[in-house]
Parts: C-alpha cells; sequence; structure tokens
C-alpha cells in the first residue's frame, strides 16, 4: 500500500513539474521581443514625436525719418534752374519743372537729409527646432532661435524690401508720390533710369535711417508635418522662454516651457561624443527655392542629416564638436542623437564655403553635458522613466518587428491615450489596425495569465504530496512500537520453544517484515524495553517440570 501511495505522489509530483516547465516554455515564448537593432531610420522614428518646429512671431515697432529738402538746398536748386532759364537752356515753366526734377534725381542725396521720424512696424518670423526632455512641457532649444536680436531683425525688416513683388510696388509709389507733387502728372513721366535712381536712394536711405525701437516675441510649437507661418500662429502651442545661455558669451541653448503636458521626451547622453561616433541630426529645416528668400506659409516636414563626429572647436572653456551631418537654416536647436537615441548634442552653427555650402565637418553642436548643466540650475531633470511616451514607442516599433501587431496596437493606443501632442502615433494606430485586419497579426497566445494559476496548481500538488508522505510517515511510526515488542520478546528468549511461537507469526503476519522499520538493533531496544521487561514478566512459559 505505501509503495502505491509513493508511486502516486512521485507521478502528480513529475505531472505538476511538467506542466509548469511547458508553461514555462510557452511563456518565455511569448515574451517581450528584444528591441531591433538600432538603425539611424529607427532611432529618428522614436525620437521625432519628441522634436517639434519653433517659430518666433516678432512685431517690431520701427521708426523711419522723412526725406526733407532743406530750405537752404531749395534755395539751390531753385538758382540752379533760374541760371538755366536765364542762358536760354529752358522757356516755359514745364521745362523748369522738367529741370528741377532732373536735377534731384541725378543726385537725392545732395538735396534730401532726414526730416520728422514717422512711425510703423514690421512682422517677422524665424523658425528653428527644439526637443522635449519632460513630459510635463520643458524643452531645450539653440539660444538664437529665440533670442531677438535687433540688428539681425532690422536686417531682416531690411529683406522685406527686396522681394521683387515688393520692389515693383515701392518704385510706382515713389514714382506716382513724386510726380503728384510737381502738378504735372500729365506733361511729366520719368525714365526707368530715373525711377531706379530714386527708389536705389530710398532702399539706402531705409538702410542708413531704419530703426527698431521695441520688439514684442511670441513663441509657437509644431510637430509632425507642419504648416509654418500663419497657420502655426493660429493652431500651434504657445511657449514661454524659461532661461538664455547667450550665444555671444555662453553655450547657445536656450530651455523653454510650453502649454501642454504629456509630451515624449528624450534623454541626455551620459558622457561626451567621441571622434567617429555616429550622429544623427533631426530637425526642421526651411530653405528657399534657388536664390529666392524662403517664403512666410512654408509645409517643413522633420529631416535626418546622419554623419559622424570628425572635428572639434574651441570657444573659451568649452568645446564645439563638428560633425560630417549637413546643418541648414531651421535646424538650429535640434537634438544631434547618438547609436543609442540619446542626445549627443545641440544643433548650434556650420562653416559654409564661397557658395553657401557647409563645409565637410562644419557642422557644429554643444554638447549634453552644457544642456544637463543648464537644466540642472533650473532644477528640470530629464525623464529618464523606463515606461515614458519615447521608451513605449520603442517597445511598439519591436512589436511590429516580428508582427505581433495586436499587442503593437495596444502600446500605441497607450501612448495616445497619455500624448495628446504626439503628431505621428494617430497613423501608426491606422497602419497597425490594417495590418491586423489583413490578416498578418502573429500574435501567440498570451500564457503569462496561466502563470499564476499553475503556480498554485503546483503549489497544490506539492501540499497534497506532503500530507500523504506525512500520512504514512505517521502510519508507519504507529505501528512500530508493536514490531518493537515483538523483535524484544525474540531477542530475550534463551532457547525458542513453540510456545513462542504465535508471537513470532504475529510479528510475520505484517504486510512488510519488522526489520524494515527499523534503522538498528538499538533503536529497537530503546523504544521496546520497558515493555519488554514487562512482558517477560508476565509472558514467560512455565518450566518444564520433571
Amino acid at each position: 500500500m505505501k509503495r502505491v501511495l509513493r508511486v502516486g505522489v512521485i507521478v502528480l509530483l513529475a505531472l505538476a513539474l511538467v506542466g509548469n516547465a511547458a508553461l514555462g516554455v510557452g511563456a518565455y515564448v511569448t515574451r517581450e521581443p528584444a528591441p531591433g537593432p538600432l538603425t539611424g531610420s529607427r532611432i529618428v522614428t522614436a525620437s521625432r514625436p519628441a522634436i517639434v518646429l519653433i517659430q518666433a512671431n516678432y512685431s517690431l515697432s520701427a521708426s523711419l525719418p522723412s526725406m526733407d529738402m532743406p530750405q537752404s538746398k531749395y534755395d539751390e536748386l531753385v538758382a540752379q534752374v533760374q541760371a538755366m532759364y536765364r542762358s536760354g537752356e529752358i522757356s516755359t515753366l514745364a521745362q523748369a519743372e522738367h529741370a528741377a526734377i532732373n536735377l534731384v534725381l541725378a543726385n537725392p542725396a545732395e538735396y534730401y537729409a532726414p526730416g520728422t521720424s514717422t512711425k510703423g512696424g514690421f512682422e517677422l518670423f524665424s523658425t528653428g527646432s527644439g526637443f522635449f526632455v519632460t513630459e510635463d512641457g520643458y524643452l531645450v532649444t539653440a539660444a538664437h532661435v529665440v533670442t531677438p536680436d535687433k540688428t539681425k531683425l532690422r536686417d531682416l525688416a531690411l529683406t522685406t524690401y527686396d522681394d521683387p513683388t515688393e520692389v515693383a510696388n515701392n518704385k510706382k509709389l515713389i514714382s506716382d508720390n513724386l510726380l503728384a507733387g510737381t502738378g504735372l502728372t500729365g506733361e511729366l513721366s520719368l525714365t526707368s533710369d530715373q525711377i531706379d535712381s530714386i527708389y536705389n536712394f530710398y532702399r539706402s536711405w531705409l538702410t542708413k535711417y531704419l530703426s527698431i525701437d521695441s520688439i514684442d516675441s511670441k513663441y509657437y510649437l509644431g510637430s509632425g508635418t507642419v504648416e509654418a507661418g500663419d497657420h502655426l500662429t493660429a493652431n500651434g502651442i504657445r511657449a514661454s522662454v524659461v532661461s538664455i545661455d547667450p550665444t555671444s558669451t555662453g553655450h547657445d541653448i536656450a530651455i523653454m516651457k510650453a502649454d501642454i503636458t504629456g509630451v515624449p521626451t528624450l534623454q541626455l547622453a551620459a558622457g561626451p561624443p567621441h571622434f567617429g561616433d555616429a550622429t544623427y541630426a533631426v530637425g526642421y529645416p526651411r530653405q528657399g527655392y534657388a536664390q529666392e528668400s524662403v517664403p512666410l506659409n512654408q509645409t517643413v516636414p522633420a529631416t535626418l542629416s546622419g554623419g559622424k563626429v570628425v572635428n572639434i572647436e574651441q570657444h573659451g572653456d568649452w568645446t564645439a564638436w563638428g560633425s560630417t551631418a549637413v546643418f541648414t537654416h531651421g535646424d538650429s536647436g535640434g537634438p544631434v542623437l547618438g547609436a543609442d537615441g540619446k542626445v549627443l548634442g545641440i544643433v548650434s552653427y556650420s562653416k559654409v564655403d564661397a557658395k553657401g555650402n557647409q563645409v565637410s565637418g562644419g557642422g557644429y553642436f554643444v554638447p549634453s553635458e552644457h544642456i544637463a548643466a543648464d537644466l540642472a540650475s533650473k532644477s528640470i531633470q530629464v525623464n529618464t522613466n523606463p515606461k515614458n511616451l519615447t521608451a513605449t514607442y520603442y517597445r511598439a516599433l519591436a512589436e511590429g518587428d516580428v508582427q505581433r501587431y495586436k499587442p503593437e496596437l495596444l502600446l500605441l493606443e497607450d501612448i495616445r491615450g497619455r500624448s495628446p501632442f504626439d503628431a505621428y502615433v494617430k497613423d501608426d494606430i491606422l497602419g497597425t489596425q490594417s495590418e491586423v485586419l489583413a490578416g498578418k497579426d502573429k500574435t501567440p497566445p498570451d500564457l503569462i495569465v496561466y502563470i499564476p494559476a499553475a503556480a498554485a496548481s503546483g503549489f497544490g500538488v506539492a501540499l497534497l504530496a506532503m500530507f500523504v508522505w506525512l500520512g504514512i510517515a505517521i502510519a508507519v511510526h504507529r505501528r512500530r512500537p508493536a514490531i518493537a515488542v515483538a523483535a524484544a520478546a525474540a531477542a530475550t528468549t534463551v532457547e525458542p520453544t513453540e510456545a513462542v511461537a504465535p508471537a513470532t507469526e504475529a510479528v510475520v503476519g505484517f504486510s512488510q517484515p519488522a526489520t524494515d522499520e527499523v534503522s538498528s538493533p538499538q533503536e529497537v531496544l530503546r523504544e521496546s524495553e520497558p515493555v519488554a521487561q514487562s512482558a517477560a514478566a508476565q509472558e514467560a512459559p512455565p518450566t518444564p517440570s520433571d
């Protein structure tokens, strides 16, 4: 009976072990897939939701003195015309007016001087890139992206007069005003050379006398494929500047705070770059066509430029690192990512040749150690949570790599629920849903949910086996005294006789020999000694008589 129970217990334990082992193998097979290799494409795909276009809208209050002809210059002009009349060069009033205009247009600077200032304004904007470092909306960009510089903005304001349409309109306006002042609009016309002369003078007047009195700045953020200009002004996320690490005397770093939470973030590299490191610069470059200026309203996607660290340039006590990646207008402030997807630095400036093309290795970035220091000075901690939005996106991409589209969809839905700002997740969800509907999903059954139950059942089987084994041990222990008594009686009989045979037969009547249940003779004697003495006194056979 005991052997049967033992075999049963062993079978139960074996079944429990085999079942749990099979479940463990299934759980291993269905575990979360390992991340795919971090190619440049994968890094950009996972990082771009945290990268934004930053548009700076500047309202400039400006002043410009009027072009006045002093009385002394007017008297001089009249004297010249009178001399021409007396010499016979002109003889009518109309000819006198023509002569005066010709004299002025031949050399406008000789007759005009600054007069009373008039007020005006310009609406200008510029763009750059940036990236979020906290999910509650702190982001980093280059200082020059969000630092209004009067000199540069003045130069930018002057370029608005170089637009071909603007030039044509201004030439006509100046010509009409000049003729209207003479009262001879029906009898006098200006040649193209004269119009060019007066316009060029007007343009040089602007360059010399235009002043910027005040600047009002507003900043707007966009992500995904951004419609810069008026559309972003109307629909972008507002942001403000928290701190400036100046371009000229510092590290060209700015920290901003956006009016939004739940945004994907990027982590900073723990150490400095090294020569030969891969670099992936991601930003929103904006360029005009050929020599044309950048249009106000333009659709701008995020763009990758890959390269390697090949150069350094010293700036006082800090070092800028040069990459073969191409940095252009609009990339400033964007992240330079390393081979692990972390931020090596921030795009700052580039060196160009005579044609305006970046020289090889001439794209420079500020290393992340200075970004970390600026953030620490404002008590801003970069998001390193392993379950942050970007890390979750990497996991979703890994699921998609092995066509586990259902768990990928769950992760993408989690991102959408946590991040209303993510401009890419909606399209990702639609694409993943299409794969599921097309029957391409290869998600294995989810066995993980059964592990607790399997563990509990295994524990229950083990506990049952323990109780059965314990029951056998108790039963055996209860039988030991009787077996020991018989053994002791047999051991104390000097000469076995037929009278003790029944006791011996009773002992061997058990299913197992008594000797199977004892470990040594000493044990038998120790456990049965008191009983054996009593039994010997009462049950010893009488001594035969003569």
